[in-house]
């Protein structure tokens, strides 16, 4: 029996959380996307984690994440993912 592929939606809460909240994949999301103009990252810590509550169209998740990079510079990078309610 062939086991199905896993996908979690980074449209929602739960799945931005779960995957943006993991040290090893952002770290890895990072590199992927920025390294090219600021250089590869060597280690990050979460600086503050908020989470905002309230009414649906309203929450949302903000990470900042200080990032050490490989020649020694530290850059902070925020990461968000809110619900916009269309108009």
């Amino acid at each position: 029996m062939d086991k199905k592929p896993t996908f979690i939606d980074l449209r929602c809460d739960f799945g931005f959380k779960h995957c943006m909240g993991d040290a090893v994949v952002m770290k890895s999301f990072l590199n992927a996307t920025i390294s090219e103009e600021y250089g590869r990252i060597e280690s990050l810590t979460f600086a503050n984690v908020e989470s905002k509550k309230g009414k649906r169209e309203n929450r949302g998740v903000i990470f900042d994440l200080r990032c050490k990079l490989e020649d020694g510079s530290e850059i902070l990078v925020e990461t968000r993912r809110f619900h916009l309610s269309q108009q």
